[in-house]
This record gives structure tokens, C-alpha cells and sequence, in this order.
């Protein structure tokens, strides 16, 4: 999703027709339900999540949220006005996109490192027969 929002800040800088915006916002959405899919997933899970991952969920959901609702707000937006997709308006909302979406990898990113580290940590605390916590 970071890339796709990267090729559409791309063609705010280029003079791409509005079809080329309409290609990449509908890979966009595409990949945005996806995320969605698979956080409504991690949400029918909760019960069986550790309290760090509950934290994840709770914490990605809004952001998905709000990307995906800046996402439609920009299809809505091409929709209307086809002709405007370099215009300053415009571009605000693909910078907001692009800004969501570079957030929400970052934060995907950093508890993916976060549960890699956990659990090389607990591997060890195991393997060093100490007492959990410590």
C-alpha cells in the first residue's frame, strides 16, 4: 500500500490522465480491503491474542479506518471531478494518503519487529530456564 501511495503522489508531479489515477486508486482500494480483511481476522482472534498483539489491533484498526475512508474520499473526488487530478485540492488528498498509508506500514512494521523480538526473547528466557518477566 506504501508504494501504490507513492506512485499516486508520483502523478501528482507528472501530467497522467485522470484514467491513470482511476487504475491505481482502484489497485489502492483492492489492497486496503485487504488489510481490512485480515484486521477483521486479527479481530475474531482477540480472544486468543496476547495483550501486546490486542494493542496492535486496537491501534491499527483506526488508522486502516481513516485510510480507507481518505481512499474512498479520493475515488469520490476523481469521480466528480476527473479533470481537476492536478489541482492543489486534489494533491492534499493524495499527500494525505500517502502520509496514512507510510504510517500505517511503519506501525505494521515496527510490532511485526516487536513480535519477532518477543518471541526471541521468550525462546531464550525458555532456554535459559529464568523465571518469565525477568
Amino acid at each position: 500500500m506504501e508504494r501504490d501511495a507513492e506512485q499516486l503522489s508520483a502523478f501528482t508531479q507528472s501530467s497522467v490522465s485522470w484514467q491513470s489515477y482511476a487504475d491505481q486508486l482502484s489497485q489502492i482500494r483492492t489492497n486496503v480491503n485487504k488489510v481490512g480483511s485480515i484486521i477483521r481476522q486479527l479481530n475474531d482472534l482477540r480472544v486468543v491474542s496476547s495483550q501486546w498483539q490486542k494493542i496492535a489491533i486496537n491501534r491499527l484498526t483506526p488508522l486502516l479506518n481513516d485510510l480507507a475512508s481518505n481512499t474512498q474520499q479520493t475515488i469520490n473526488r476523481l469521480n466528480a471531478y476527473p479533470n481537476a487530478v492536478h489541482s492543489i485540492s486534489y494533491r492534499k488528498y493524495v499527500a494525505t494518503h500517502q502520509e496514512l498509508a507510510t504510517d500505517l506500514a511503519s506501525m505494521i512494521g515496527s510490532f511485526v519487529d516487536y513480535g519477532k523480538t518477543k518471541e526471541t526473547f521468550d525462546a531464550l528466557t525458555r532456554k535459559l530456564e529464568l523465571p518469565e518477566g525477568q
